[in-house]
């Protein structure tokens, strides 16, 4: 399967090159100046804003936050999306009583967001997965939970290639997600619950 069939290559650098790169580059930039920070990895800096100087948190973090969540929705993607039989799988049809159910579950709440932002799956303390709206830059990092993937629903996600049909840009985005980057994360997940 080819992935130009979600979204085509000029979006996808697009969104790469002119959003991703911007939150990276305003995040090394204002990091450039706070020594006792540069050596945080994104999930340190994100789960420990009380180290940020007052002035600097928001713009930091709203940073570091679209680097963040941004990675989560490219590793999110693959053209060989193919849901085996493993622990995420298990785990969704125990949660949902069918993967068709929570593709069913998944296009409404992505769908019903009215807002700019995302829509996670997520895995919390007690190995509960669920679906969480996130708005603009703000991450999951702050409810301590797993992100294990994404669908990015800004508009310069997909607007370009779906005349702004965001219904048909969620449904199509199911048929590319990448399960064995989502299996591998709910597995590493799991390894903190124990």
């Amino acid at each position: 399967r080819d992935l130009s069939l979600l979204i085509s290559e000029d979006t996808l650098v697009n969104h790469y090159n002119n959003y991703y790169l911007k939150y990276l580059t305003n995040l090394n930039n204002k990091l450039s100046t706070l020594t006792n920070l540069q050596n945080l990895s994104l999930d340190e800096l994100l789960f420990n804003p009380n180290l940020i100087p007052n002035e600097a948190v928001k713009d930091i973090l709203y940073n570091a936050g679209g680097v963040y969540n941004h990675q989560i929705y490219f590793e999110s993607l693959s053209p060989n999306s193919n849901l085996k039989e493993n622990s995420i799988k298990q785990k969704l049809e125990s949660t949902y009583g069918s993967i068709d159910n929570f593709y069913e579950t998944f296009i409404k709440t992505a769908t019903n967001f009215k807002s700019c932002g995302y829509i996670f799956l997520v895995c919390n303390e007690h190995n509960e997965l669920s679906l969480l709206p996130i708005n603009s830059q703000d991450t999951t990092v702050p409810f301590n939970l797993c992100p294990l993937m994404c669908i990015d629903l800004f508009e310069n996600a997909y607007i370009f290639d779906y005349n702004n049909r965001r219904e048909d840009y969620i449904k199509n985005f199911i048929k590319f997600i990448n399960w064995d980057k989502v299996n591998e994360k709910y597995v590493e997940c799991l390894k903190y619950l124990n």
